[in-house]
């Protein structure tokens, strides 16, 4: 009785994994997605300062803004796909906030 108990407890922890496998792929494919986008965030942070203060500071501070914004984005994609199997934040909940809701 009690090998099948171990054998119970032991199999359960094991499986508890695969009760979010949904989550802990999405959670990848983000971190995936979002080194691949990154470059984006450059001609994005270009383009919204020039729109918002004109064409000399899109092209100095909006290209600044753009990289920092490039450089975090990868990060985060990159700490994404290193801890996928982990759920850290809560439930393998997006890192990176984005208010536009360009998040998976």
């Amino acid at each position: 009785m009690k090998k099948v108990l171990v054998l119970l407890v032991v199999c359960s922890l094991l499986l508890q994994p695969a009760a979010h496998a949904g989550n802990l792929f999405i959670k990848l494919a983000r971190g995936v997605a979002d080194v691949a986008v990154s470059p984006q965030e450059l001609a994005k942070g270009i383009m919204r300062t020039t729109e918002e203060r004109g064409p000399l500071v899109g092209f100095s501070f909006g290209t600044v803004k753009g990289l920092c914004n490039m450089l975090g984005r990868m990060a985060v994609g990159v700490y994404e796909i290193a801890t996928f199997p982990v759920p850290i934040p809560a439930d393998y909940g997006p890192v990176w906030n984005d208010p536009e809701g360009a998040n998976f």
